[in-house]
C-alpha cells in the first residue's frame, strides 16, 4: 500500500498543479481579451479616442490580473475609420520547477469608429 501511494501521490500532485496552472492561464487570457475589446469599444466611441481606450484596457488589466502574474503591453492604433487595441505579453508559471517558463498572451480588437451624422429635417 505504501509503494502504491508513493507512486500515485506525486502523479496526482503534478496533475493538480497542471490543471491549476492551465486554469490561471485561461483566466489571464480571458482578462486580456476582455480588456482589449472594451478598450477598442471606448476608443471607437465619438467622445473618446485611442488614448482613452488604452487607459480603459490598462485599468481592466490592472483589476483582473494580480501583480506578477503577467507582463502585458498595450498598444492603441488609429487606422482612420477604425481603431485597434493590441495586447502582447507573457504569463509566468507558478510551479516552482518551471519558474522561468512563460506562456504567450496576445490579443487584438479592431472596431469601426462611431460616426453620427444629422440628417435633413423632415
Amino acid at each position: 500500500m505504501a509503494v502504491e501511494t508513493a507512486i500515485v501521490f506525486p502523479l496526482l500532485i503534478g496533475l493538480g498543479l497542471t490543471v491549476w496552472e492551465f486554469s490561471l492561464y485561461r483566466h489571464a487570457q480571458d482578462v486580456v481579451t476582455a480588456a482589449v475589446q472594451d478598450g477598442a469599444q471606448v476608443a471607437a466611441s465619438t467622445d473618446a479616442g485611442v488614448p482613452d481606450g488604452v487607459m480603459q484596457a490598462q485599468a481592466m488589466l490592472d483589476a483582473g490580473l494580480p501583480k506578477g502574474v503577467a507582463d502585458v503591453k498595450l498598444q492603441g492604433i488609429d487606422h482612420g475609420n477604425q481603431v485597434a487595441v493590441k495586447a502582447t505579453g507573457t504569463f509566468h508559471l507558478f510551479v516552482p520547477w518551471f519558474e522561468q517558463v512563460t506562456l504567450p498572451l496576445q490579443e487584438e480588437s479592431v472596431m469601426s469608429k462611431e460616426r453620427f451624422t444629422v440628417g435633413p429635417d423632415q
